[in-house]
């Protein structure tokens, strides 16, 4: 696991340093309909309290931010407190390391002091029961050599996981490189861990490090042993989200997950292997993946084209070679603009029939990843 937010309703946690909070938290609390009728013209339904930790806090370890949403829609109030907060930082001041499901209730006591120095207080069930709005499920791979985990992330940047899914490439000044495909409410990241330190905060991917995780990372980088790392995040923004990617993995359909039901390192594999398997089962993605030699495609594509269509073999040759040069998207996009929708898929089929019969792929790095993630499956199964 690695960021979580968490709700918990009124009165299942109490203020009691209501000045802490940027506007502090003194409620309105509206009862009759005259006051719901004032809150709603007032605050136009909802009025946020945040709290974001102190630098004297920071100091002690990683704290969570705290913002409680006073609603009011139609006749329903609500008055929910949002926990924020990445746990393995929370836990070891750094997220090189995971955390793991016996770990639960070291982290609940650690959530319950670290929010009574903020000025509230709970329980441990109301963490336990608290409904989870936000999710990340990470793991970090460990490559043989930073050449191969830099080859795999621009492999990455040509791979398609679905045309709504959008893909964003960033490469960083100071060698490091992320891929990132994302929706509004679902992200799925690979990223240098170790490279994204060094990046300016603004750019970088994981944007609430630690002074921990810098020093570790500098003096890292000082020895020349800066470890070639590779993170895998798939992030679920929002309940709905949370919802159907946890159905789509576990097949369990519950509108709501709670703390203790997704602290879980089995369902966090489960998920990391689900979107891991959308990359690789398909065809074109996993050729893009894997290594071949040019003249060796090519020699062995003219060997076996006596009694096939020449120019069948020629057009998927082109098509093969463009996607490796440009990614399945870009591939698509001029296909389907020059050509058509219909033209893409056939062309598609064209070309996995052509890889089937023709590649002979070494597929070193999606072993590197597959291993990563079910070692640790094994370890718990």
């Amino acid at each position: 696991m690695d960021t979580i937010v968490f709700i918990m309703p009124f009165p299942n946690y109490k203020v009691t340093e209501p000045e802490r909070f940027k506007d502090p938290f003194h409620p309105v609390r509206p009862v009759t309909f005259e006051e719901r009728i004032d809150f709603l013209n007032k605050h136009k339904g909802v009025i946020e309290y945040r709290q974001n930790p102190s630098i004297k806090l920071k100091e002690e370890g990683k704290y969570p931010n705290l913002t409680i949403y006073e609603r009011v829609r139609g006749s329903a109030y609500s008055c929910d407190l949002h926990t924020s907060i990445s746990l393995p930082k929370a836990v070891y001041g750094h997220s090189f390391k995971e955390l793991n499901t016996d770990q639960l209730d070291e982290t609940i006591d650690l959530l319950i002091k670290r929010l009574t120095n903020m000025g509230v207080t709970t329980t441990r069930q109301a963490i336990l029961d608290s409904v989870v709005n936000t999710l990340h499920y990470a793991i970090n791979i460990n490559f043989p050599t930073i050449e191969q985990a830099r080859m795999f992330l621009t492999r990455m940047s040509k791979v398609s996981i679905g045309g709504w899914f959008e893909k964003n490439t960033k490469t960083y000044s100071n060698d490091g490189y992320a891929v990132r495909f994302h929706s509004k409410i679902f992200q799925l990241v690979f990223y240098l861990k170790y490279y994204d330190l060094f990046e300016d905060k603004s750019r970088s991917i994981d944007r609430s490090r630690t002074q921990q995780e810098i020093q570790i990372a500098e003096d890292l980088k000082r020895k020349g042993e800066i470890p070639p790392v590779v993170r895998m995040e798939v992030r679920m923004k929002g309940i709905r989200s949370v919802s159907s990617h946890l159905f789509a993995v576990a097949a369990k359909k519950q509108t709501r997950w709670t703390f203790k039901e997704v602290f879980n390192t089995k369902l966090s594999r489960q998920v990391l292997r689900y979107y891991w398997n959308k990359i690789i089962e398909d065809e074109i993605n996993k050729s893009l993946l894997c290594s071949y030699t040019d003249e060796d495609i090519c020699r062995l594509a003219e060997q076996k084209t006596k009694e096939d269509d020449l120019k069948e073999m020629f057009q998927s040759l082109g098509i093969f070679f463009s996607l490796r040069s440009t990614g399945v998207k870009d591939t698509r996009s001029l296909t389907v603009l020059r050509n058509s929708r219909p033209t893409w898929y056939r062309e598609r089929l064209n070309l996995v029939k052509f890889l089937k019969n023709y590649a002979k792929p070494n597929d070193e790095l999606i072993r590197i990843v597959t291993q990563a993630i079910d070692e640790v499956q094994l370890k718990i199964d």
